[in-house]
């Protein structure tokens, strides 16, 4: 049933191209104006943010308009995730600019990051240990042992995200669910959740690594990164979808 899981919401997008493009463009053309003209706004330039990436030194411009892009990021996938939502659950097609509610996808936005910040800090102490462990390890296996901590510390968060976060497609259909229910339903799938979640991160981890090695030009390799991103976010709205239909609406896979 995970591997079913899995493979049905990268089918969706797959064969529904054509909405999850719909869904996705204009969020993310919003969110690329909107992120160069607050960097323009703040004096950002693109040398000044690449020496704060690459050797900290972070300026409080640069610092302030990195947050303000964030949050209009967050704000952009939650648009497009709402959307893709109501494609898999209702068959709302989605029009060339998605249906916006902006109250809607400020609560998703709100919502989606304060399950993620909670897991984050709930989860610290483990990802230190995990490096603790890394430290111990020989420069023959680090490389390896460091892939296996990504995926398994990725892997426990995307679980444990996908377990509380049916609060968010119950959002977006107007029926709401507790944070108390989606555990407890998710708590009858565990293995199918924690199986299908799994099977999605080791996928997306293993397509990131071949695009680190592949010989790609800057370009090709960046378009690449972002079609990955891209696929894999939808994928996993799809997933979170599929689990709420089987779980909450009582809507089983055949």
């Amino acid at each position: 049933m995970s591997w079913k899981l899995a493979a049905i919401s990268l089918a969706l997008v797959w064969r529904n191209i054509g909405a999850a493009v719909l869904v996705s463009l204009v969020p993310a053309a919003a969110a690329l104006v909107l992120s160069l003209g607050i960097f323009a706004a703040l004096g950002v330039r693109p040398g000044m943010l690449t020496f704060a990436l690459a050797f900290g030194g972070w300026s409080g411009r640069v610092a302030a308009a990195l947050a303000l892009a964030a949050v209009v990021v967050i704000l952009a996938a939650a648009w497009a995730a709402v959307g893709w939502h109501r494609f898999v659950l209702r068959g709302e097609q989605p029009g060339i600019v998605p249906r916006l509610d902006a109250r809607l996808v400020g609560d998703y936005a709100l919502r989606s990051t304060v399950i993620s910040v909670v897991l984050l800090v709930l989860l610290f102490p483990v990802s230190a240990m995990g490096m603790q462990m890394l430290a111990m390890v020989g420069l023959g296996g680090l490389a390896l042992a460091r892939l296996a901590l990504a995926f398994a510390m990725t892997a426990l968060m995307a679980f444990l995200w996908l377990r509380l976060a049916l609060i968010l497609p119950g959002l977006v259909l107007g029926h709401r669910v507790s944070v108390a229910e989606s555990w407890a339903a998710t708590g009858t799938r565990t293995e199918e959740v924690l199986g299908a979640s799994s099977i999605l991160v080791g996928l997306d981890l293993v397509l990131s690594s071949l695009l680190d090695i592949a010989p790609l030009g800057v370009w090709p390799g960046l378009l690449l990164r972002l079609a990955l991103v891209w696929v894999m976010t939808l994928a996993g709205a799809g997933l979170l979808s599929l689990i709420y239909r089987d779980l909450i609406e009582g809507r089983r896979l055949r």
